[in-house]
C-alpha cells in the first residue's frame, strides 16, 4: 500500500510522527510525505524508512506552496492520504484536496462543508472524523494510521548519521560527557521563553555550588545571544552552535542533562531519553512531551493552556505578560536540578527520583507516555 502522509508542522511535532511512520512501514506500506524545511525534512531523510519527501518552504507563501505542491504530488497515485496531527490549514487543506482527486470524489455539498471544517482547524482524515484529538499526539497518530496501540511501538525515533555523531564527539571532548548540562535557554517563539535573568541565576548557582559542566546551546541565528548570555557569566561555559537539527541531536546524545524552553531541542532529547527538564507556561503539555526521563516544571493556572494573546477573538481576554511563566521560581528550578545532579552521581535513576522532599515542590502529576509535571510554588 502506498500513503502520503503530510505534517509542515515544527520539529518538536514531526518527531511525534515518528511512531506512525515507524508502524507503517513495519506493516510494508510505501511512505511518501509532505513536510516542512525548517529542519523537520533532515529528521525525516535520517530515518530511512521515508520513500519520497515533498517539501513546504517556509519563506513561500500559503497559497504559493499549495500549488506547488499539488503540481509536484499530481501525478502519484495513494490509497490513503493522512494529514498528521498536530493538523491544521496546511496539512487539512492539502488532504482533501489530494484525497478528493486520488478517490475519485464528485463535487458534493458534504465534500463542501468538510473543506470548510478543515478550514477551521477541524482534526479529520478524509470522511473520518475522529474522537482522539484531545489525545496524546503519538496517541492520534497512531489512530489516525489504525495502529493496534497495544502493539504498535509509540517511542519516537531520531537517527544520527554516524558522521554527524562523531563530530560533535570532537568538538565536546574536553566536557565530562556524564555530567554536562546541555542549556537551550531560547525559543522560536519568544513569549514562550523563561526569563534570560532566570537561566543565568540557575547557571550562575550550577557553576559555583555545583561545579556543573554547562554547553550553552542555540542555532545560528541565536548565536549572538548565546555569546551574551555566557559573557554574564563568572565562570564561562562552553558553547555550541548547531549547523543543523542533526548535529543539535549528535550534542544532546552526548549530554547527561538536558535544560531548556519548550523547543525542537527539548523534544529531541526528550525522544532520545536524555534527562531533560523543560520550563512550560501556556504551551499545552499533556499531549506533546514523551519519555518517563521527561521533567516539566510548570505552576498550576487554571488559564493554562491558553494562546488567547495570539487570538484576535480573544482580545483582552488574555493576559500580556504570561504570568504562568513568571511565576515560575527560580530558585525552586535550580533545586530541582542540582537534587537531580546530586541523584544521578549516587548512581540513581532519574524515573525513581521523589522530588516532593524538595521545598517548593507541591506536587507531582505522572501524563502521558510517563513524563512528568512538577508543579512549583508560584513566585510572588
Amino acid at each position: 500500500m502506498r500513503v502520503l502522509l503530510i505534517s509542515t508542522q515544527g520539529i518538536g511535532d514531526i518527531i511525534l510522527v515518528t511512531p506512525a511512520i515507524k508502524y507503517l512501514h513495519k506493516q510494508g506500506c510505501h511512505i511518501d510525505m509532505v513536510c516542512s524545511d525548517n529542519g523537520s525534512h533532515q529528521i525525516i531523510e535520517a530515518l530511512g524508512l521515508v520513500d519520497k519527501l515533498f517539501i513546504y518552504k517556509e519563506k513561500h507563501n500559503y497559497f504559493r506552496n499549495i500549488f506547488r505542491l499539488l503540481q509536484e504530488i499530481y501525478a502519484s497515485k495513494y490509497e490513503k492520504v493522512y494529514a498528521m496531527y498536530p493538523n491544521g490549514k496546511r496539512e487539512n487543506i492539502l488532504s482533501f484536496l489530494l484525497s478528493k482527486k486520488n478517490r475519485g470524489w464528485a463535487v458534493k455539498g458534504r465534500n463542501s462543508l468538510r473543506l470548510l471544517r478543515c478550514l477551521i482547524r477541524d482534526k479529520v482524515y478524509l470522511d473520518e472524523s475522529l474522537s482522539c484529538h484531545k489525545d496524546h499526539y503519538i496517541s492520534n497518530n497512531l489512530a489516525l494510521v489504525k495502529a493496534d496501540e497495544s502493539s504498535a511501538d509509540p517511542s519516537p525515533l531520531i537517527v544520527v548519521p554516524q558522521d554527524i555523531q562523531k563530530e560533535a564527539d570532537k568538538t565536546l571532548h574536553q566536557v565530562k560527557k556524564d555530567f554536562f548540562l546541555l542549556v537551550h535557554p531560547f525559543s522560536k517563539l519568544e513569549r514562550k521563553c523563561w526569563s534570560l535573568e532566570n537561566f543565568k541565576y540557575v547557571c550562575r548557582k550550577l557553576l559555583n555550588e555545583k561545579y556543573l559542566e554547562i554547553v550553552v546551546a542555540g542555532s545560528p541565528s541565536e548565536e549572538k545571544s548565546v555569546d551574551e548570555f555566557i559573557s554574564d557569566l563568572d565562570q564561562k561555559p562552553r558553547k555550541f552552535v548547531r549547523d543543523n537539527i542533526l548535529s543539535a541531536a549528535a550534542v544532546i546524545n552526548d549530554c547527561g542533562l538536558f535544560f531548556g524552553n519548550d523547543s525542537s531541542l527539548l523534544h529531541i532529547a526528550a525522544s532520545l531519553n536524555k534527562p531533560a527538564f523543560s520550563i512550560y507556561g501556556f504551551s499545552e503539555l499533556r499531549r506533546v512531551i514523551y519519555g518517563k526521563r521527561s521533567i516539566i516544571l510548570s505552576c498550576d493556572f487554571k488559564c493554562s493552556p491558553c494562546y488567547n494573546f495570539e487570538n484576535p477573538l480573544y482580545k483582552g481576554k488574555g493576559c500580556s505578560d504570561i504570568k504562568c511563566l513568571r511565576a515560575i521560581d527560580k530558585e525552586i528550578v535550580f533545586r530541582v536540578i542540582a537534587y537531580t545532579f546530586d541523584k544521578l552521581k549516587q548512581g540513581e535513576n532519574i524515573e525513581n527520583i521523589d522530588y516532593l522532599p524538595i521545598s517548593g515542590v507541591e506536587r507531582t502529576v505522572v501524563l502521558c507516555y510517563g513524563s512528568r509535571e512538577l508543579v512549583l510554588k508560584k513566585d510572588n
